[in-house]
């Protein structure tokens, strides 16, 4: 997408403290809501966005268990 406002998600975590007063996040799964924790650590307010009612619906109880194997 090339929008003057919009960037890539991977460009947008570099930033640091250098992210913008404000940021939309669309994405309200695992990987949009832990985005949306990085930039708040760093300042900005952020919105996120997405199509569920909930948050990160594969998170927490609902989350899939995972089992190391040695």
């Amino acid at each position: 997408m090339d929008l003057p406002r919009v960037i890539d998600l991977r460009d947008g975590l570099a930033l640091g403290e250098h992210a913008p007063e404000a940021c939309v996040v669309r994405s309200a799964d695992r990987e949009g809501v832990a985005v949306a924790d990085h930039l708040t650590v760093n300042g900005p307010r952020v919105l996120l966005v997405g199509p569920r009612s909930s948050l990160a619906p594969a998170l927490g109880r609902r989350a899939k268990s995972w089992r190391c194997i040695r």
